[in-house]
């Protein structure tokens, strides 16, 4: 019986990171989480995967520590980088969701030697459309005041990236609102927010490099949508599917933002066959 994920800290560069870890055998696999969210995300995941892989999902940066820095892609990429390092995986399988999905895809372009298969879960960076409370959350004096919600906002939020609202737990909601209830995490949450985003939806010199080189992924990829997702459309899910030589296409009816939270038993059978097909 596998155990519990261990959950520890490690430096990586000159940042402190929180990372959940399971697993003694098999190739490696990183679990990228998306914006404002944490590794907890995964929590349903990672005991599953870790059967066959060792399994690694940290926190991004900026949301163990909160370095006062501007936080482009490439801040990102070099944490993903680093932390590879720091845990010795010198090539691994990179599973992201959302904003984690548009650097895993990014650092497969930069670093394609060091990625095994890709796992696209509502992967952001494959259009620029995106909701619009995340773009009215860039201006300014709207976003400070957006991302200091109460527990009632924020629960209607996160049933909206749903499609059935009983899977937010209250447990769940309590876990967001500590994550942005210190204002170093909101200071964080804003700059990333700023960084990739304006009220047109993603920045063009952030988007544009990325969707003219999908057709240079050679990796092994495997994208993974809901048909109510309503921060990333499906519409994005389609073009990686055109665009990505080879790549597969699932979609889960009836799911909406977080397919591998809301349907974690079909995805986790799903995510493991391809990972050991």
């Amino acid at each position: 019986m596998t155990a519990d994920p261990l959950i520890s800290f490690i430096r990586v560069g000159r940042i402190k990171t929180r990372f959940w870890a399971l697993g003694d055998s098999g190739t490696p696999v990183l679990l990228l989480h998306g914006l404002g969210d944490s590794a907890d995300i995964w929590k349903h995941n990672i005991k599953a995967l870790a059967a066959s892989h060792r399994v690694f999902a940290p926190d991004w940066v900026g949301f163990t520590d909160k370095p006062d820095i501007e936080y482009t892609p490439e801040v990102f990429l070099r944490f993903i980088q680093d932390f590879m390092s720091a845990c010795g995986i010198e090539r691994c399988h990179l599973v992201g969701h959302s904003l984690g999905g548009g650097l895993a895809l990014k650092y497969a372009l930069t670093h394609p030697g060091r990625v095994e298969k890709l796992v696209l879960v509502s992967s952001a960076s494959l259009g620029p459309e995106v909701t619009w409370p995340l773009r009215l959350s860039t201006l300014p004096f709207l976003g400070p005041w957006a991302l200091h919600p109460t527990r009632r906002i924020l629960s209607i939020f996160f049933r909206r990236l749903v499609y059935d609202p009983d899977v937010i737990t209250g447990d769940f909601v309590d876990l967001r609102y500590r994550l942005l209830l210190p204002r170093e995490n909101r200071r964080a949450l804003l700059t990333v927010l700023r960084s990739l985003l304006t009220i047109r939806g993603v920045r063009p010199h952030i988007l544009n490099p990325v969707l003219t080189s999908l057709g240079r992924i050679r990796n092994p990829t495997l994208i993974i949508w809901g048909t109510y997702d309503r921060i990333l459309p499906l519409s994005h899910a389609y073009r990686a599917k055109a665009d990505i030589p080879g790549a597969t296409l699932h979609i889960f009816e009836k799911c909406g933002h977080m397919p591998n939270f809301e349907y974690p038993g079909k995805f986790n059978d799903l995510v493991t066959a391809f990972l050991e097909g």
